[in-house]
């Protein structure tokens, strides 16, 4: 067939018009956290971090000549608008990974419905260190944070080492606090001890009234902190204010800034913090000074280093290296096949492991404590 040089000139317009649409497709990169309600100080900041990495990679130009679109969507923290918003994100925005969403039961949930199996969707750094998402193995949720039981067993072995016996707890009744508190029990009854007292309170509320109580009349020496940034600012605040003198230690999904603006650094001060990461500060990290730098260009005029937003940075990092190793227009079973060879990955000085049939990508584990100065130390 011979066709005229007309004809030969659309058919290679039209070739190139394919060839660029392909290329110019956005990958779209999808979040489910809590934007406003009680845990909205922690997913907040995560975004940020998060949208911050985007930007810095689409200013260089993108992943193999194509952007990335990162939608992320308010849950309020409750697990219904998650699946809602997965469900969203899978089916009208063509996500191919998630990254950053919070709660143990949110993401517990979308397992029970299958939604991240149906899906053969990833999600990168979920904000929850339970042992309930990591046993029985799953492939689809790749950790960046420690396990609950990890940063429970550094308390407990810390207060031990200073010689402390009297250690109350204060959690939260669900999902995820049932986990740290059968953790925080475990790790005591090894030293053959039991909490001095321990007490409860409603999931997404502040209502901590009845555990300061508890706390106040066991008269502990030290109070472990199950808990999330709202409840825990909370409770330190009538704890304090009602005299109570017990050190106080919390899980690394409190974010300390968080609490320092929300009770001020006369009420913070003092607060032992569980830490999963490295301090935003720690410039002699490489990964680090890249999310310090991205930050200060991409964030907010007021944005300051946090660990909050350091956990989102390193999410969409990972996600950024997992895209890399796919090609053009990634499928959702790609993405997660690349994620899970990224054996030994240095991002620059924090180093993530994951493999076929490993998902907790980083075991580290640190105490840090707000100074007097409202300073976050290790």
């Amino acid at each position: 067939m011979i066709r005229s040089t007309g004809q030969a000139t659309l058919l290679a317009v039209a070739a190139l018009f394919a060839m660029t649409t392909a290329y110019a497709k956005d990958i779209v990169v999808g979040q489910s956290t809590a934007l406003t309600g009680v845990l909205a100080s922690s997913g907040v900041p995560m975004r940020m971090g998060a949208q911050a990495c985007f930007d810095m990679v689409n200013e260089a130009g993108g992943i193999n000549g194509q952007h990335l679109r990162f939608i992320s969507l308010d849950d309020g923290y409750k697990v219904e608008q998650t699946v809602r918003n997965v469900k969203d994100l899978l089916e009208k925005e063509h996500a191919v990974v998630l990254v950053g969403g919070s709660g143990t039961s949110n993401n517990e949930a979308l397992l029970k419905e299958k939604i991240l199996a149906n899906a053969n969707l990833a999600v990168v750094g979920p904000r929850t260190g339970s042992s309930s998402l990591r046993d029985p193995y799953n492939p689809y949720l790749f950790h960046l944070r420690a396990s609950y039981a990890q940063e429970v067993d550094k308390a407990i072995e810390y207060y031990a080492s200073i010689g402390f016996q009297k250690i109350g707890i204060v959690y939260q009744d669900d999902a995820f606090g049932m986990d740290a508190l059968s953790a925080a029990k475990a790790a005591l009854r090894q030293l053959g001890m039991e909490p001095v007292f321990s007490s409860t309170y409603e999931r997404n509320t502040v209502k901590v009234e009845p555990a300061v109580k508890a706390a106040l009349a066991a008269q502990p020496q030290a109070v472990l902190l199950l808990t999330t940034t709202g409840p825990t600012a909370t409770f330190i605040k009538l704890f304090r204010e009602a005299g109570g003198a017990s050190q106080l230690m919390a899980l690394s999904i409190t974010d300390p800034a968080s609490i320092i603006q929300s009770i001020g650094v006369k009420h913070a001060r003092g607060l032992s913090i569980i830490t999963v990461f490295p301090s935003p500060s720690r410039i002699d990290y490489a990964v680090i000074k890249e999310y310090q730098a991205a930050l200060k260009k991409f964030g907010p005029a007021d944005a300051q280093p946090t660990l909050g937003s350091l956990e989102g940075y390193l999410g969409a990092k990972v996600v950024v290296e997992g895209l890399k190793k796919t090609g053009i227009n990634p499928s959702r079973e790609k993405v997660l096949q690349s994620l899970e060879s990224l054996s030994n990955k240095d991002l620059g000085g924090f180093r993530v492991n994951f493999g076929p049939n490993l998902r907790a990508g980083s075991n580290y584990v640190d105490i840090s404590i707000i100074d007097k100065h409202g300073a976050v130390l290790r």
